[in-house]
Formats: structure tokens, C-alpha cells, sequence
């Protein structure tokens, strides 16, 4: 393993103290996107969907298919609980956003629900995954109203 210096350590926060407003601002922006984009029900399954095609591919004995995956956003017994609770949410609201199934998702990332290692980079993961099937503009599109 690498192990990192205590120097390394300081240039790297000294790294985000220096961009802190920067970084602050692109976070901000990510933000605004994600609370901006209506996420239909046909989309809420296919995120579902590829949730799940993401924990088998990682968990795989098939090399080609777990080294395509770094870390998966959920494992399976999230993706059910992520899975019901969004579709309470549906129920409740009418319509969900792409931030919406962030917050379904980091609720599920707090401690004593999941692994201490696993909770930032599965984090990360699906932070990535809802920003990367973001457009640039987002349009709010309509939204299928679940009754």
C-alpha cells in the first residue's frame, strides 16, 4: 500500500484551503443540477436497475466484469432499502429530483447502517453516477405522477 507522508497531508489540505471557494462554488452548482432534474419513474427504475448491475458486475468472479467496477453506490441490501424508500417518496411527493435519490441514499450511509470504510467512497459513487447522466443545461422535464 502507499502510505501518505504527514508533509503530503499538509500540501494536500493546504491544496484545499487555497481552491476552498472554488471548490465550494462547483459544489454549490452540482447542487442547484441535481435539485433542478425531475427524475421520471421510468428513470427512478432504470437507476434501480443499473444499481444492481453495478454490485453484480463488482462482486463478480468474472474479471472482466469486477475489474469494470471500481466501487459500487450500493450494495444489495441498500439497493432494496433505496429502492422502498423512493417509492414512498414517489408516493408522498408526486415527483422526485436527482437530489432526492442522493439524500435517499445518504440517509442510508450513516453510521451504524453501513460499513464505516465503505461510506465515502460509496458516497462518492453515487454522487458520480447521478452527476453523470446529468446534461450540461438541465431541463426539468414532466414528471410521471405516481397515484
Amino acid at each position: 500500500k502507499n502510505k501518505v507522508t504527514t508533509e503530503g497531508v499538509f500540501e494536500t489540505v493546504d491544496g484545499w484551503l487555497a481552491n476552498f471557494e472554488v471548490n465550494m462554488n462547483e459544489d454549490i452548482a452540482r447542487i442547484q443540477r441535481l435539485k433542478r432534474r425531475i427524475v421520471s419513474l421510468e428513470e427512478v427504475y432504470m437507476y434501480i436497475g443499473l444499481l444492481t448491475a453495478l454490485r453484480v458486475s463488482h462482486d463478480s468472479s468474472d474479471r472482466n466484469l469486477s475489474s469494470s467496477v471500481e466501487t459500487y453506490p450500493l450494495n444489495q441490501s441498500q439497493i432494496s432499502i433505496f429502492t422502498e424508500e423512493v417509492l414512498k417518496l414517489i408516493r408522498e411527493k408526486g415527483q422526485v429530483t436527482a437530489w432526492d435519490l442522493y439524500n435517499v441514499a445518504t440517509e442510508i450511509y450513516k453510521p451504524g447502517r453501513t460499513d464505516f470504510p465503505a461510506l465515502i467512497p460509496q458516497n462518492g459513487a453515487m454522487a458520480e453516477l447521478l452527476l453523470s447522466r446529468l446534461p450540461s443545461e438541465v431541463e426539468i422535464q414532466d414528471a410521471v405522477l405516481v397515484v
